[in-house]
């Protein structure tokens, strides 16, 4: 609602739908907020929909990152990436785009 007010966001395990319930109008609004959707494995529907997603924040103008896992050689997640035994790897990864990306 306040896209003014938020310096990022980091999305985990999206459903595969979520990202189709926001209208045009509000992904304009949003395009200004830097985002990341991080994905474990077994999910090629949250992938394909956090892509779509993303080219359309990218036709506005958005920053929104499609992060999956598996592509990035880190396997075995689930849902709970917190709670894995890899998690400060993910959290890493997490940290870094939050670093080079969210600024004040």
């Amino acid at each position: 609602a306040r896209p003014d007010l938020v310096k990022g966001v980091l999305a985990l395990e999206n459903s595969a739908a979520a990202f189709d319930e926001i209208s045009d109008d509000e992904v304009k609004r949003i395009a200004k907020v830097p985002m990341i959707n991080v994905i474990a494995d077994r999910t090629p529907d949250r992938v394909a929909g956090a892509r779509k997603f993303q080219k359309r924040m990218q036709a506005v103008g958005g920053h929104f990152t499609v992060d999956p896992l598996p592509e990035a050689g880190i396997r075995g997640n689930g849902h709970t990436m917190m709670l894995e035994k890899n998690n400060k790897v993910i959290m890493g990864r997490m940290v870094k785009w939050l670093r080079a990306t969210v600024t004040d």
